[in-house]
C-alpha cells in the first residue's frame, strides 16, 4: 500500500495538471474568439439600418428543429431566392416573413417558388423571418422598389403581423428601432466556444434526434395579442393594431403605386384557424366571451377594400384541403407551413396572382 500511494498521487497530478492545461487552453481560445467577435450566437441574421435586422447574405445553413432538417440559404441581398440580375421581364416581388420563406421546407418546395414556376415570371421571393408589415414598409423604401417589380405581393401572416407593429417605430434618419430600446438582435452570452459547437451539424443532428419530442399531437394556443383581435368586442389594443395595420398598409400602397407596381394582399392564418372543424372556445382572457378566430381575416378585408388593394385570403382553402385531406397542413409543433401547406397556398394564390400578370 505504501508503495501504491506515490502512484496514485503521481495519477492525480498528471490529472489535475492536464485538466487545468485544458481548461487553460480554452480559456485562451474563447478569449481569441471574442476578441474576434466570431462566432455570432446566430449565425442567420445580421443588423439592417432599415429594417433593424435582415437575414445575412450568401450564407448556407443547415436549418433544424424537431420536426425538420433543410438546407437555409440566401443570395447575396440577404434573400432565400435566386440571385437577381437587371430585369428582363415581368418580376413579382414577394414580401413576408418566416411563412413567406418557407421555414423548415426544401426551397423548391416553398409557395414562392412553386408559383414561380406555374406563373413562368421571376418572382423574387423577399421574406425574412421576424418581419412585420412594418419592415415591409421600410423594407420596400429602402431596398424593394430599387428591384422594379411590376407586381408587389405582401403575404401577411395573420397570427402576428397585425399585432407586432406596435413594438417598432420609425426614425426620422429612415431606420427602424425597437420601442422598448432593446437591441433587435441581442446576444445571450452564450461562450463562443459553445456557439462554435452549434455550427457542427453533426452534433446538432444527434441533439435533436435525442431531444425530439414524443408527442406531437394538440394544437398550439394562439398568441395573446392574436385573441384580442378575435374577440368578439375588440379592446382598445385590439383597436390599434387594426388602425395601426391600416396606416402601414395605406403606405405601402401609395410607395408601390408611385413606382408604377401594382400592390395586392395575400393572408396566411394560424393553425388553429385551420386544422380543426370546430376550434376550441378560445378566450383573450379568462372569463372572456369566446374568440371568433377568423375575425382577423374578415377584419383584413375590410382594410384592403377600403384602401382598394386586391386581397386573397387562404383560410378558406387551407381548411377545406385539410378536412378533404385529413392530413396537417402546419407542422404540429413549430407551426409553419409544412410543404403540404405551402403547396396548398400556391394554388389558391396562382389564379389571384395570374389575372394580374396576363
Amino acid at each position: 500500500m505504501k508503495r501504491d500511494r506515490p502512484t496514485r498521487h503521481a495519477l492525480w497530478a498528471k490529472l489535475a495538471l492536464a485538466l487545468g492545461s485544458t481548461l487553460l487552453w480554452l480559456g485562451l481560445v474563447e478569449g481569441i474568439l471574442r476578441l474576434c467577435h466570431w462566432p455570432a450566437e446566430d449565425p442567420v441574421w445580421v443588423p439592417c439600418h432599415a429594417t433593424a435586422f435582415k437575414f445575412a447574405p450568401s450564407i448556407r445553413y443547415q436549418q433544424m428543429s424537431a420536426e425538420y432538417d433543410v438546407e437555409f440559404a440566401t443570395n447575396r441581398l440577404g434573400l432565400r431566392s435566386d440571385e437577381v440580375g437587371p430585369k428582363q421581364g415581368f418580376r413579382v416581388l414577394l414580401l413576408g416573413d418566416s411563412f413567406t420563406c418557407g421555414y423548415g421546407v426544401p426551397r423548391a418546395q416553398t409557395f414562392a417558388d412553386l408559383l414561380r414556376k406555374r406563373l413562368g415570371v421571376e418572382v423574387i421571393n423577399a421574406g425574412v423571418g421576424g418581419f412585420e408589415i412594418i419592415h415591409q414598409v421600410q423594407y420596400y423604401h429602402a431596398q424593394g422598389r430599387q428591384l422594379r417589380p411590376d407586381l408587389v405581393v405582401l403575404a401577411t401572416y395573420l397570427g402576428n403581423d397585425l399585432t407586432n407593429n406596435v413594438l417598432w417605430q420609425s426614425t426620422a434618419d429612415g431606420g427602424l428601432r425597437r420601442c422598448d430600446g432593446r437591441q433587435p438582435l441581442e446576444e445571450k452570452g452564450t461562450p463562443k466556444l459553445v456557439c462554435l459547437l452549434k455550427r457542427l451539424v453533426p452534433l446538432r443532428r444527434l441533439y435533436h434526434a435525442v431531444c425530439r419530442p414524443l408527442d406531437h399531437g394538440g394544437l398550439s394556443r394562439p398568441e395573446t395579442a392574436y385573441l384580442g383581435l378575435c374577440a368578439p368586442r375588440p379592446d382598445d389594443a385590439a383597436r390599434q393594431n387594426y388602425v395601426l395595420a391600416e396606416r402601414l398598409l395605406g403606405q405601402l400602397r401609395d410607395e408601390v403605386t408611385a413606382g408604377g407596381a401594382r400592390l395586392v394582399v395575400l393572408s396566411i392564418p394560424p393553425r388553429a384557424a385551420v386544422e380543426d372543424v370546430s376550434p376550441p372556445a378560445y378566450a383573450a382572457a379568462p372569463g372572456a366571451p369566446a374568440c371568433d378566430l377568423w375575425r382577423p381575416v374578415r377584419e383584413l378585408d375590410a382594410i384592403c377594400g377600403r384602401l382598394d388593394v386586391p386581397h386573397a385570403t387562404t383560410t378558406d382553402g387551407l381548411r377545406h384541403e385539410w378536412q378533404r385531406a385529413g392530413s396537417p397542413l402546419y407542422f404540429p409543433r413549430d407551426g409553419h407551413l409544412n410543404a403540404a401547406g405551402h403547396r396548398c397556398v400556391a394554388q389558391i394564390a396562382y389564379p389571384f396572382l395570374a389575372a394580374g400578370i396576363h
